[in-house]
């Protein structure tokens, strides 16, 4: 059965409100969701997500701010979107027998040969270029330059290296047009434009066969790579390392690295290293060179990649370089599967600012989006007590439809591997002034308008998310974590429902705190994150089996410590909001609790609310919710509410909403109001089963605050 087919089918069943295939997802080869002793064991998550701010200076330094993780379907496919604890992602694929065809007139390069730019026609059996002429001429010795056939493919035997004169772009790089494809089993090299730049490579063949390398690196001090651009017609297959790095320097700038840009027509197959780092200044050297970009992409076919990707900015003294950004892209239709570990990180810096991450953008039309390789965008750290760290890069996944001739349908996007976009470290000891990076954002969105067909958005075998702020004379806020479901549209013009929402690992968004040695007061911790898990609201009555939304995990979306603070309006919770359409359930614990003040006259900070809701399905908690205001010392933080509504409420959570306490003893103090805690059910109280525990009272203080409400099924308790 045709995967179309079977897409089709997945669609017709949610329409009937049967499920053919599970929208909870699992299992297919895409998937591996079980190991080790027997098939049913499950395998356990090994991955993490981090997206922190970084610890800043004590002494007028900011924590960096956590990035957001947000998951979203712009239309829902009726499949789930989903963290989950186990299992894995299979990104492998099956390379191609790929065959060379090098034409009627090939060049075989079996010893060192270096291709030079001619202005005469060179002894005759000579490969030779000519300025701003793109083909390539072996010459025949008639003293006519340029009157030759030109050469429709090249092959490069192994151990060889063919080096190519710089024949256009005001000589800055070498460009060459072929009729058929590159068998590359040596090296492929450039001459340098200057002594601070190599030169450019710009290559156009049939398809490209690469079994070895391309270096267009940097060998002098502070010499940036040249840039290497390949633009097959037809195919990449590529088992060969490309490295584009700029070279350290020991008396200045190190070099940047040379930008790959690489288009095929169609299959893209890669298993080789593709490196464009900046280099390394050290010594009298000044700044790190800036990583190159990398561009691979495909237009009417798969991209598959299984070699790393690095474009790291090198290490500096007075500044750290920037990271490039990284671009994968299959136009039309086509899977992209990459197992490769990918890493944009920005350079550090030992007597200046860290480096920022680059970032990764990924995007394909139809077909399904695997990766399992780890993503790397972190901030570049300084040793420099009054220099900053780097931000972390971030990472954009896009997935949308695609068409061969009509319209082929998006598929999933399954991720497993590490993710890492946090901030780079400024100094943390006494009397230093540097910030924290900030964390960068991990956002991953399918599209899934005219086609539901169960899709899923699955985050694989992950073991929790860290998005927390970093710590410092003030705190960086937490950043928040969003799973969301918007509701789907068929081709047939019909609404539908968005489909399940899951997480089932940890989380902590919490606000970086104030440091015990800070210097400078007032000074307020940062904010804590927000959590949205959701379904769509609109058209879940149509299939009561899908549109439900569950949480597993430990949830930790506090404010940050104060010091000295002189507003509740600093180093607050975030909230949570879970909403099911046909049924929410809870078993984590969440904590949603404002920062304390550790001064002498302080200010504690506010909690946040904690919402569960469903409209047609029932409401399970059986977590431990807690929403309390901050401890101050002239001020307690208030709490905030606590409210489970749903046709059928059930809980067994304890649930706690309690004013910050102030000191008593300070004259003219005031502790935190409780608030509010409200269990609801159109059924009143025969709708709600309860057991857990309710405590709302107000903080302590010269004037105490109030206490909060406890409302079960309309009524006061």
């Amino acid at each position: 059965m045709s995967w179309l087919k079977i897409r089709e089918l997945k669609f017709l069943a949610l329409i009937a409100g049967v499920f053919l295939i599970s929208a909870c997802g699992g299992g297919g080869d895409d998937v591996v969701v079980s190991g080790g002793a027997g098939d049913e064991a499950p395998i356990p998550g090994i991955y993490t997500i981090n997206t922190t701010g970084a610890d800043g200076g004590p002494a007028g330094g900011s924590g960096g701010d956590g990035g957001y993780v947000e998951l979203y379907s712009d239309y829902g496919s009726g499949g789930p979107i989903e963290i989950l604890g186990t299992g894995a992602a299979n990104a492998g694929w099956t390379p191609t027998a790929a065959v060379v065809n090098l034409g009627s007139n090939p060049l075989s390069i079996t010893a060192d040969t270096t291709i030079a730019v001619e202005t005469v026609e060179p002894a005759a059996g000579t490969p030779y270029l000519v300025a701003d002429d793109y083909d390539l001429y072996i010459s025949d010795g008639d003293a006519g330059l340029a009157n030759e056939t030109p050469v429709t493919g090249i092959s490069v035997a192994l151990g060889t290296t063919l080096t190519l004169e710089l024949n256009y772009s005001g000589a800055t790089g070498v460009r060459i047009s072929l009729s058929n494809d590159i068998d590359n089993m040596g090296t492929i090299t450039t001459v340098d434009f200057s002594a601070t730049q190599r030169g450019n490579m710009r290559l156009y063949m049939a398809s490209y066969h690469g079994n070895s390398t391309i270096d267009t690196s940097g060998a002098l001090d502070g010499q940036s790579g040249g840039d290497v651009r390949l633009y097959p017609n037809y195919s990449f297959f590529n088992n060969g390392t490309i490295n584009t790095s700029g070279y350290g320097s020991t008396t200045g700038a190190a070099g940047s690295g040379g930008y790959v840009s690489i288009e095929a027509d169609y299959s893209f197959e890669n298993t080789g290293d593709i490196t464009t780092d900046g280099g390394t200044a050290s010594g009298a050297g000044t700044t790190g060179g800036t990583g190159g970009y990398i561009d691979l992409e495909t237009y009417y076919s798969n991209l598959f990649n299984s070699g790393d990707l690095s474009s790291r900015g090198g290490d500096g003294l007075t500044a750290g370089g920037d990271g490039g950004y990284q671009y994968l892209y299959v136009d039309y239709v086509g899977d992209l599967r990459n197992s490769g570990n990918m890493d944009a990180s920005g350079g550090d810096a030992t007597a200046g600012d860290g480096g920022d991450g680059g970032y990764f953008y990924v995007q394909l039309y139809g077909s399904d989006l695997i990766n399992t390789g780890d993503l790397t965008t972190t901030g570049g750290s300084t040793t420099d007590s009054s220099s900053n760290g780097g931000d972390g890069g971030y990472i954009e996944v896009y997935l949308d439809y695609g068409y061969i001739y009509e319209y082929t349908p998006p598929g999933d996007i399954l991720f497993s591997g590490n993710i890492n976009t946090s901030g780079g470290l400024a100094v943390t000891t006494a009397g230093a002034t540097g910030d924290g990076g900030d964390g960068g954002y991990f956002y991953v969105e399918g599209d899934y308008e005219d086609y539901p067909m169960g899709q899923r958005i699955a985050l694989l075998g992950y073991t929790g998310i860290d998005s927390s702020g970093g710590d410092g004379n003030y705190g960086g806020d937490g950043g928040n974590l969003d799973l969301e479901h918007y509701y789907g549209w068929s081709s047939s013009e019909t609404y539908v429902p968005s489909g399940n929402v899951t997480n089932e690992v940890d989380v902590n968004a919490s606000g970086g705190s104030v440091v015990a040695g800070a210097t400078t007061t007032p000074a307020d911790g940062g904010d804590g994150g927000n959590s949205h898990m959701e379904t769509d609201y609109y058209y879940g009555m149509l299939n009561p089996a899908i549109d439900k939304a569950v949480n597993k995990g430990n949830l930790n979306l506090s404010g940050g410590d104060s010091l000295e603070s002189t507003t509740n309006y600093t180093g607050d919770a975030g909230h949570f909001w879970l909403w099911g359409y046909n049924g929410v359930t809870n078993t984590g614990n969440i904590t949603a609790v404002g920062g304390d003040d550790f001064g002498t006259t302080g200010y504690g900070n506010q909690g946040d609310d904690i919402e569960l809701y469903a409209e047609l399905g029932p409401v399970k908690n059986s977590g431990d919710f807690d929403t309390s205001g901050g401890d101050g010392e002239y001020n307690g933080g208030d709490a905030d509410n606590i409210d489970l509504f749903g046709p059928e409420v059930t809980n067994s959570g304890n649930l706690t909403a309690v004013g910050g306490d102030a000191d008593p003893v300070l004259a003219g103090s005031t502790g935190g109001d409780g608030d509010d805690v409200e269990l609801y059910s159109p059924d009143g109280r025969n709708g709600i089963t309860h057991s857990g525990t309710v405590t709302n009272n107000g903080g302590t203080g010269t004037t105490p605050g109030t206490d909060g409400d406890y409302i079960l099924g309309g009524e006061l308790m």
